[in-house]
């Protein structure tokens, strides 16, 4: 069984009918991919930000290679992420991505969103998501019509076939038509009966650029992101239109969902690790619905979207995540030691400091200091984060005596101001050995031995492997771990994992203490790469603690929308980490 194609504005042909790449895990996507190859798909949609592009690339080459397909029959789709917009990088990361395929040219490659981030070297972290330092989101300069310049030159090139876009609204289309030399072939957007966004549809049809849609099943494709508004929606699976006309067809929801697009010419990207839907997924052009039918399921409109890039700390309403639930709503408070307020980052101009985006006194951190006192009043430890990925804070201390005073003396001035009861030094950047001695030395001296200093290290820095911060974490330990209360160890973004003892075991055996070892995990899979799905997690911790009984404890990345509970109930993943410590 194969897809029907459509033709392109470049001359190519496009499968109606593709395999989604959104989701699909490491550990199984070579075999998902390769196995949907043996299904009869052609179309893999990919993307930098997705984090799998090498295993798919893995389960491409296993079918060339057992003759199964030739590359030529393959459509393989790439996209460009937001932190390479600039003109001159989006050719060397549309290198890298090929590599990590293992191919020579993309047939589609896409601009993943209309937004420019500040640029990421993948050395430091790949794929970056949406902050540029792992906390904050920082707006790059690129125009779309610079970025688009340089995805026409990929097309000049041969490194791409053809070039599109992603969740470009009508207005960006029709600027973008004024000044492209190629146009776009293609536009992908969240679509499906809770949000058809027909206007945008027949426009794009209208200027010859073929629809694809993503999450073509609504909420079902957010659930397992943990997002409340996806648990609040009731599924299209369970929707009596729905039903009732797949009922009619003997036909599952799913194919009625799948072909009310295909039918209206928008090709769909699903995905599953079943062998029988893949199948059926892929019979989504062998039946036709009828016009009232189609009528119906576009009748189920609510304009309802679920991926909104702009989702902060903030939650959707803009309002305040309050973290005072870890108090009030937790059955028991013992087990949440340390706050981490972060991040605090020391700027080139002397004296200017930022928390996050803003200085530490602007009106929108008010009510967030107002939290750290009652905190502070239960006797929960609040610490500030200094640093991360965003480079500077600690290069501008590891000068000399004169320009470190210069920069720690403000520094110094806002931990009282703001009563920290201490610093969690996070150093992503290359720091010497007596640089930051010499800061923990100051920060002890200024503000007493009871003063609480922490670190962040990636898992490396303690396996005696590359890491970030230039100095040996081993040297440091033997030097001032007298004054370093625990290490937040990073299992995370590439810099390892907890899905074994592999990991831990690679930082004991090196002679640490299990008891200045934290393990740092992500609490959503939104938050970087690596995440462990919570039931995992819980039993993951309960092994290890097992394991190693005197392990420093947990450390969530990050509070406002940790899993189960989301963006509404975000304290859940605290209370049950304290239950599963609890146990040991």
């Amino acid at each position: 069984m194969s897809s029907p194609t459509i033709k392109l504005n470049s001359g190519h042909e496009m499968p109606l009918v593709g395999f989604g790449l959104w989701k699909v895990n490491n550990e199984t996507c070579a075999d998902q991919v390769y196995n949907a190859i043996k299904s009869g798909y052609r179309l893999f949609d990919g993307a930098c930000d997705y984090g799998n592009e090498q295993e798919s690339g893995q389960g491409v080459a296993r079918a060339i290679k057992e003759g199964i397909v030739k590359r030529e029959d393959l459509f393989l789709v790439s996209k460009l992420w937001n932190s390479f917009h600039d003109g001159d990088k989006v050719e060397p990361i549309c290198k890298k991505q090929l590599a990590d395929w293992g191919i020579d040219y993309f047939d589609l490659y896409i601009v993943h969103f209309p937004i420019a981030l500040k640029y990421v070297d993948p050395k430091d972290r790949y794929p970056p998501g949406f902050t540029y330092d792992g906390k904050n989101v920082v707006p790059g300069k690129a125009s779309i019509q610079e970025t688009w310049t340089a995805m026409e030159g990929l097309v000049d090139k041969g490194l791409a076939k053809s070039i599109g876009i992603s969740n470009f609204n009508g207005q960006l289309i029709m600027d973008l038509l004024r000044y492209c030399k190629i146009a776009p072939a293609t536009l992908q957007i969240e679509h499906h009966p809770y949000l058809t966004q027909e206007g945008l549809v027949k426009f794009a049809k209208e200027q010859d650029i073929a629809v694809t849609a993503y999450s073509s099943f609504g909420p079902q494709s957010f659930l397992e992101l943990d997002m409340q508004q996806a648990k609040d929606t009731p599924l299209l699976f369970d929707n009596p239109t729905v039903k009732s006309i797949a009922d009619k067809h003997s036909k599952t929801p799913a194919q009625v969902l799948l072909r009310w697009a295909t039918q209206r010419d928008v090709a769909v990207i699903p995905k599953s690790n079943n062998q029988s839907r893949l199948a059926q997924n892929l019979d989504v052009t062998s039946f036709d619905l009828s016009k009232s039918e189609l009528d119906e399921i576009s009748g189920l409109n609510k304009n309802l979207r679920f991926n909104d890039p702009l989702n902060t700390h903030y939650n959707r309403n803009g309002d305040f995540v309050s973290a005072l639930p870890l108090i009030t709503e937790c059955e028991d408070l013992i087990g949440i030691t340390h706050l981490i307020i972060a991040a605090i980052h020391i700027n080139e101009r002397p004296g200017d400091i930022t928390l996050n985006d803003d200085p530490p006194n602007a009106p929108k951190h008010d009510a967030l200091w107002e939290e750290v006192q009652v905190f502070q009043d239960v006797g929960v430890k609040v610490l500030g984060m200094l640093g991360g990925a965003a480079k500077g804070s600690f290069t501008r201390l590891d000068q000399s005596e004169a320009i470190f005073e210069i920069y720690y003396i403000p520094l110094r001035d806002m931990i009282r101001s703001y009563g920290f009861d201490g610093m969690d030094l996070d150093v992503e950047e290359e720091m010497s050995l007596g640089g930051i001695i010499r800061l923990i030395d100051r920060l002890k001296a200024d503000f007493g031995l009871e003063f609480i200093i922490t670190m962040s290290p990636v898992a490396t820095a303690l396996q005696g492997r590359q890491h970030l911060s230039g100095f040996d974490y081993e040297a440091l330990e033997v030097m001032r771990g007298s004054s370093i209360d625990c290490y937040h160890v990073q299992f995370y973004n590439n810099w390892g994992h907890l899905q074994d003892f592999a990991g831990l075991s690679a930082i004991l055996t090196q002679g640490w203490r299990p008891e200045k070892v934290v393990l740092g995990v992500l609490t959503n899979p939104g938050s970087g790469h690596g995440f462990i799905p919570f039931d995992d997690l819980k039993k993951v911790l309960a092994a290890l603690i097992q394991y190693v009984p005197r392990l420093g404890g947990v450390m969530g990345w990050e509070y406002f929308n940790s899993v189960p509970g989301g963006e509404d109930r975000p304290w859940e993943w605290a209370e049950a980490m304290m239950k599963t410590t609890r146990s040991r």
